[in-house]
């Protein structure tokens, strides 16, 4: 072909060509949600791809390895079996390795048998090798005219190119990008894009994943709860025979704004407002213990001194956001509901005492130790057995609750207030 004679020459480009290959190989790895569109075309397309693609990491690996001065020129003689011991073990090793870098890569999973796969195009491969045919195929190419060899090859390559991108960055490849945007942190270009995604394709098996990954970047990252709310509302109506989906979409709304963010490991220091903590304070944590169900523990201080720990549940049902003092689905009570507007009111039970809700939005900021939270809303609470006294609990959207004040005949008065706050790790 096009190749230079000279030994040195030839070994460089075999070895490069070995580390092309894996590269590639390592590239479609890392490519998150790699999938066709063509239902059980894939899982066949998929496997044949392993065994060929492995095959020819064997071919490669064995000229890469092999002395120049026996093979590398494309001798026709059939190869010593102890020479084809490190390329096998090499192309087995790679296969292992990148299964093991599946695992870690988003919608992707590493497989035993695809290793078993990647085998029998590796002994495929190496029985072609030993029965010559290898050999036959590289003087063949070899002795054809450097013309002939570029029209051959430029088609082949062209076709190779134009079949990867059909098959694995079709429709799919809009979603993958979207992904890596958001990785980026380029979230308008990421929501935006998951959004034409579901616009173009709405009968895609990822089109659900896209409305509720877009809503989640206009909700927590670019705090729109407007525009997320009108996606969940989207995914409730056109996953509305989908159960799970359904459940998601109505756990969005209630969370466009998240006035009570529910994080593992997420804590929130409360402290007295007189004297910022110093007299009393109580850490909050929460943990989850189970899907969707939360405990929030909260450690209560004198001073120094742990004086008590008391454990709440949360978990969402439907639009609402259950309070339990054992667990979600015992004796659990509305804590918040969606819609949330001004003037909305329930009753929730509390042991023998009933405490009827109102739910207002605050018009101003609220300014704690904490910091300036503007667009609270905050949650009254009036028992029966005391009419004159109302205990209002300021939530402020996407850090939780903020401020507690006790509102009697002689005005409101803070009680205690969010000194600190950490909602990630």
């Amino acid at each position: 072909m096009i190749l230079s004679p000279d030994p040195r020459t030839k070994k460089f480009f075999y070895r490069a060509r070995l580390v092309f290959w894996c590269a590639l190989i390592f590239y479609f790895s890392s490519v998150p949600y790699l999938k066709t569109d063509l239902g059980v075309w894939d899982t066949i397309l998929r496997k044949i791809a392993h065994a060929a693609v492995y095959g020819l990491l064997f071919v490669f690996a064995r000229s890469a390895f092999a002395d120049s001065s026996v093979n590398i020129a494309g001798a026709t003689v059939r190869p010593r079996r102890f020479e084809l011991v490190w390329p096998v073990l090499f192309s087995i090793i790679y296969a292992v390795s990148d299964e093991y870098h599946q695992t870690f890569v988003p919608g992707r999973s590493g497989s035993a048998a695809d290793v078993l796969i990647d085998t029998s195009g590796v002994a495929l491969a190496v029985w072609l090798e030993i029965k010559g045919h290898t050999a036959r195929i590289n003087r063949f190419f070899r002795e054809m005219k450097p013309n002939r060899a570029i029209f051959l090859f430029l088609p082949i390559l062209l076709a190779a190119v134009l079949a990867v991108k059909l098959l694995f960055f079709g429709a799919s490849h809009d979603f993958m990008r979207a992904a890596k945007l958001a990785e980026a942190g380029r979230y308008v270009d990421a929501a935006v894009r998951y959004e034409r995604f579901a616009d173009r394709r709405p009968s895609h098996r990822l089109a659900s994943s896209a409305i509720f990954e877009a809503a989640g970047i206009y909700n927590f990252q670019l705090r729109l709860p407007a525009k997320a709310a009108s996606l969940y509302r989207r995914a409730e109506a056109d996953y509305s025979s989908d159960p799970a989906l359904l459940v998601r979409a109505r756990a969005g709304l209630l969370r466009s704004p998240d006035y009570f963010p529910l994080i593992d490991g997420a804590q929130w220091v409360e402290g007295d407002s007189a004297t910022g903590g110093a007299n009393m304070k109580a850490i909050w944590s929460a943990h989850e213990v189970s899907t969707g169900v939360f405990r929030v523990d909260k450690k209560f201080f004198a001073g120094p001194m742990v004086v008590t720990t008391r454990s709440v549940y949360y978990a969402v049902s439907g639009y609402a956001l259950l309070e339990s003092q054992s667990r979600p689905d015992s004796g659990s009570a509305v804590f918040l509901e969606h819609p949330i507007y001004h003037g909305k009111k329930w009753s929730r039970r509390d042991g023998a005492r009933v405490a009827g809700i109102t739910v207002e939005f605050v018009p101003t900021a609220v300014k704690v130790r904490a910091g300036v939270f503007g667009e609270c809303i905050r949650i009254g609470e009036k028992y029966t057995d005391s009419p004159g006294v109302i205990r209002y609990s300021y939530y402020a959207p996407y850090v939780g609750w903020v401020l507690t004040t006790i509102s009697g005949s002689r005005g409101e008065h803070r009680n205690s207030e969010l000194i600190t706050f950490k909602l990630r790790g």
